[in-house]
């Protein structure tokens, strides 16, 4: 339970046309998503929303960090949390 956050019960998924057309919001942390998404279902474009929109400064891109260094992971991980703190405040304020 690195950086307080418990993943033990997380489980992924390969996003499906099913999956996209039953979620309200995708959020995507990089160009590749986009580009997927886009390829996938242009018309669910109006759900997207950056990650990275949610951080108070810096580029609205988030990289994977999947298959990176321990130093790199560790400050992209840093910037998914402040993000999605981010995502929940802007949820809770309702705006």
């Amino acid at each position: 339970m690195e950086k307080g956050v418990n993943l033990s019960h997380h489980r992924s998924d390969v996003l499906s046309n099913e999956l996209l057309s039953w979620s309200d919001i995708v959020l995507i942390m990089d160009c590749r998503n986009w580009d997927l998404l886009m390829d996938m279902d242009p018309k669910s474009m109006t759900k997207v929303v950056w990650l990275g929109s949610f951080l108070e400064n810096g580029d609205i891109e988030i990289e994977d960090p999947y298959g990176k260094s321990t130093e790199i992971a560790e400050q992209i991980v840093d910037r998914l949390l402040s993000a999605s703190d981010g995502f929940v405040k802007k949820i809770n304020t309702g705006c």
